[in-house]
């Protein structure tokens, strides 16, 4: 269903779309992911504040086509190498416990494909805002644990191939997801602050039952290269059913 929803907004932009003009930006930034977990584990509250956001990056292109030469809505479809994830740091009481901490890491890197229609406000200096569906795309990532005791670090292991699939350990392929953003964009430079929250869950636990969304928060500058591409609809003028 939700493919054939982001199938159906490519073909709704494309026929509206009669005249307009496309520009393909540089795009990248900062953010700070994490991961929006439930579950039916006991002791779930005394743990959950021990996990913290991943801060990452994210690089790419995102095109900006004109809906109309006279419209002020834009259509903003971009590819982008995306760091999520988190990270685990819980600390022990030394008088009661051999244990000092156990850390973990659970970074997931995605190539982003969002589908944006963001509005713009005013003539050199504009306003941005907007929202779209996203699906990202697994790419790699890296699980590591370390537990530390008094005598020092007992045990450490980390994983560079994570699985994908739908068993249990495994990530999945593709993500679904909406975001948001507002900004700036000031000639051929936009700034803009972004939200993304997943709709499906990209991990699959091994011994318990939950739910694993992504959510980020974070800031893109972008660049326009070069001059825009005039694109407009080939018409069948003589309306004989061949453009």
């Amino acid at each position: 269903m939700k493919k054939i929803g982001l199938l159906f907004l490519i073909i709704i932009c494309g026929s509206i779309i009669s005249q307009a003009q496309l520009r393909i930006a540089l795009a990248g930034g900062g953010h700070q992911s994490s991961v929006i977990e439930t579950n039916d584990l006991p002791n779930w509250n005394d743990i959950k504040d021990s996990y913290k956001g991943r801060t990452g990056l994210h690089l790419g292109f995102i095109a900006d086509l004109q809906f109309g030469m006279n419209s002020n809505f834009y259509f903003q479809p971009g590819v982008l190498y995306h760091h999520k994830g988190r990270k685990f740091d819980q600390r022990f009481d030394p008088s009661t416990s051999t244990i000092i901490s156990q850390k973990n890491t659970r970074y997931v890197n995605y190539i982003d494909v969002p589908l944006n229609i963001v509005r713009k406000f005013g003539t050199k200096t504009k306003f941005l805002i907007g929202a779209g569906p996203y699906a990202s795309f697994f790419f790699n990532g890296k699980e590591t644990s370390q537990t530390i005791t008094q005598t020092g670090v007992s045990q450490s292991d980390e994983n560079n191939d994570l699985p994908v699939g739908k068993k249990p350990g495994q990530y999945e392929v593709l993500n679904f997801g909406v975001n948001g953003l507002i900004g700036v964009e000031f000639g051929r430079v936009f700034l803009t602050a972004n939200y993304s929250r997943g709709l499906n869950d990209f991990y699959t636990a091994i011994d318990y039952n939950g739910t694993f969304k992504h959510q980020v928060i974070g800031l893109t500058l972008g660049v326009f290269l070069g001059k825009p591409v005039a694109i407009e609809k080939i018409k069948d003028k003589d309306r004989d059913g061949i453009p």
